[in-house]
C-alpha cells in the first residue's frame, strides 16, 4: 500500500524505473513478511544511494563499484552523499539515522534462517523503554510528525497520545517513513539528473 496522502506516488514510479524494478514493486513490497520486507527495502536503498552517486558523479559506470560499499561507517554510501553534498544537511540528520537503524535491523536478521518469522512488533515490544524510544526516533522520524496532528491530549497526564499510535503498529508506521525517505530520494535524483541534463544543453 502506498500512503498517497503522505507521498507523490509518481515520484515512487520514478524511482522504480531508474533502478530497473517492475512498476508496482515497491507498493507489493507492503505484502511481505517484516523479514522480506526489511531485506527488501534495505537493498533497495543500497541501490537508490548507488544511482543518486552516480548522478551527482555524471559517472553510471562507477554503480557497480557504488554498489560494494558498505551502506554505513566512514567510508560508505551515506559518506560519500554527505561529503559531496547531495542531500541537505536537515535530510541528513534525519536519514543518515534512519539508515544506520534499518542496517542494524537488517544484519540482525538476514544471516539466520529461523529469522525468517521475525516480527518488528514483538522486537520492538521486548525492548526496554529507552531503546524503544531510539528506534522510533531513528526508523520513524516521519511518524511523530505525520501523527502528531491526529492524536488527541491526554487531559490527566497533558501527554499526546501520538507514541500510542506509533508503537500499537510498528510495522505499519516503518512502511510510511520508508515511503517518505524513498519520495526525497528520488527528488533528489531528479534534481540531479535535470543539472546534468542543463549542463551538457
Amino acid at each position: 500500500m502506498l500512503v498517497s496522502d503522505v507521498i507523490d506516488i509518481e515520484n515512487i514510479t520514478y524511482i522504480e524505473g531508474r533502478i530497473g524494478l517492475p512498476e508496482g514493486f515497491i507498493e507489493k513490497m507492503s505484502e511481505e513478511s517484516d523479514w522480506g520486507y526489511i531485506i527488501k527495502t534495505h537493498a533497495l536503498f543500497e541501490s537508490l544511494f548507488s544511482h543518486l552517486l552516480c548522478v551527482g558523479f555524471n559517472n553510471q559506470s562507477l554503480e557497480s563499484s557504488l554498489l560494494k560499499l558498505p551502506m554505513n561507517g566512514k567510508c560508505s554510501k551515506t559518506s560519500f552523499l554527505s561529503s559531496i553534498n547531495l542531500l541537505s544537511e536537515d535530510h541528513c540528520s534525519k536519514i543518515f539515522p534512519f539508515m544506520n537503524e534499518l542496517s542494524k535491523l537488517r544484519n540482525m536478521i538476514v544471516h539466520d534462517a529461523s529469522n525468517l518469522n521475525f516480527s518488528l512488533q514483538r522486537y520492538y515490544d521486548s525492548l526496554k523503554n529507552k531503546n524503544q524510544r531510539i528506534l522510533v526516533s531513528q526508523l520513524l522520524f516521519f511518524s511523530k510528525k505525520l501523527t502528531y496532528n491526529i492524536s488527541k491530549l491526554d487531559e490527566e497526564s497533558g501527554v499526546n497520545d501520538w507514541d500510542k499510535i506509533v508503537n500499537s503498529n510498528i510495522r505499519l508506521w516503518l512502511e510510511v517513513t520508508v515511503q517518505k525517505v524513498l519520495e526525497i530520494i528520488s527528488l533528489y535524483i531528479q534534481v540531479q539528473e535535470l543539472k546534468v541534463e542543463k549542463k551538457f544543453t
